[in-house]
């Protein structure tokens, strides 16, 4: 009810907050990966101490895969 929607927002609002504190000091090609792998921890986060979610080990592997992946992706050779 409320409490999800003004959570959602107000977490929405800090991300915006951040990026934009970020963009002055912090090139592109490194704030951009940092935040997107910041959100699968801070959902995984939400889900364990909000939700009082247990994370399976298959879910613990998925999301270090969906980190790495988004840090490779990120790389330059």
């Amino acid at each position: 009810g409320f409490w999800s929607y003004t959570v959602c927002g107000v977490s929405n609002g800090l991300s915006n907050l951040l990026v934009l504190t970020l963009a002055n000091s912090m090139p592109a090609s490194v704030m951009y990966p940092v935040m997107s792998a910041g959100g699968v921890v801070a959902s995984a986060l939400a889900a364990i101490i909000i939700y009082k979610e247990k994370l399976s080990r298959v879910q613990w592997i998925g999301m270090f895969f969906g980190i790495f992946a988004i840090i490779m992706l990120n790389l330059r050779y």
